[in-house]
């Protein structure tokens, strides 16, 4: 049978490839032909093929999980200890991390103060990251300094919310930070007025960067 040229460039019809199966539940009839299953998947080329990502992937092996655990949950050193003290010990504005409820990081800018080794930051109940911290304790915190953030220190943990009088102190101490010595017993006053909260973080992962 003489079949019409193609035209250049034109696309070929594509045939589906069938099957030959038998019926059971048809009376009077032979084999029947339904298409038969094509794979879609098309692999890329170079660097980013299935093969060249599986081989920069290392083994999920018992060892591997057992790295990651230590890593996640390394306690700090003294000298970490040490640096991240003296790094602190500037006021500087901390970037605070939270996990909202659909899974979303929630970042506000805060003051805070670092007292026998935890990091505290006050906030108020009607806050975001407080009730984000009510479901989910999991915190971190950069803190960068400026104008350049060539230095940083990055902390995460679970932390500790307070709402009793224990907060007072910690309050304070934040408060005699930032604002100057004359207008921090009114500050305090305004403050107490507030249904407020410390939130309190001791780091169990530290990344200082150009100490």
């Amino acid at each position: 049978m003489n079949r019409a040229p193609q035209k250049l460039g034109a696309k070929m019809p594509v045939e589906t490839p069938t099957e030959v199966v038998s019926n059971p539940h048809r009376r009077g009839s032979g084999p029947s032909r339904i298409p038969a299953p094509v794979s879609s998947v098309v692999d890329l080329p170079g660097p980013w093929s299935s093969g060249a990502i599986l081989a920069r992937m290392r083994p999920n092996t018992p060892e591997r999980r057992t790295e990651r655990k230590e890593n996640a949950l390394a306690p700090l050193s003294t000298e970490e200890r040490t640096q991240l003290e003296e790094f602190l010990e500037e006021p500087m504005i901390a970037v605070v991390a939270t996990v909202d409820r659909h899974g979303m990081p929630q970042l506000t800018p805060n003051w805070y103060a670092y007292v026998d080794g935890r990091l505290v930051i006050s906030t108020t109940k009607d806050r975001v990251k407080y009730r984000n911290l009510i479901h989910n304790h999991r915190l971190a915190v950069c803190i960068c300094k400026e104008p350049l953030a060539r230095r940083y220190a990055a902390v995460r943990g679970r932390a500790e919310l307070r709402d009793d009088e224990s907060i007072w102190p910690d309050t304070q101490a934040i408060v005699e930070r930032y604002v100057d010595p004359d207008k921090v017993e009114s500050r305090m006053r305004s403050l107490r007025r507030q249904e407020r909260v410390i939130i309190s973080l001791v780091p169990d992962r530290v990344v200082l960067k150009d100490f």
